[in-house]
């Protein structure tokens, strides 16, 4: 019985740090976005990044940018926190 109630909270525990991980990120790419240069990057779209994580896989609405110096795409909140959240969605 013990067991089976640590299971259960450790899997409630994991779904709310997966949301307030969420959360944090998504409030993290909406300070970037305010902060960046606008001059040397584009808006281009919004979209959802799959990452996986230690509380399970988690989705994220995240900026794309294109870089007006040399043309290419960038998630500066990906570049910031150096990981591929494009890895493993199938994109």
């Amino acid at each position: 019985m013990l067991e089976e109630l640590e299971c259960y909270v450790f899997q409630v525990l994991q779904k709310i740090f997966g949301k307030v991980l969420t959360k944090i990120l998504e409030q993290m790419d909406t300070e970037i976005a305010e902060a960046q240069d606008k001059r040397r990057f584009r808006l281009k779209e919004r979209c959802d990044v799959h990452i996986d994580t230690m509380f399970g896989p988690l989705t994220i609405k995240n900026n794309n940018y294109q870089d007006r110096e040399n043309g290419r795409y960038i998630a500066l909140l990906e570049h910031y926190l150096a990981f591929n959240g494009r890895k493993g969605d199938g994109r």
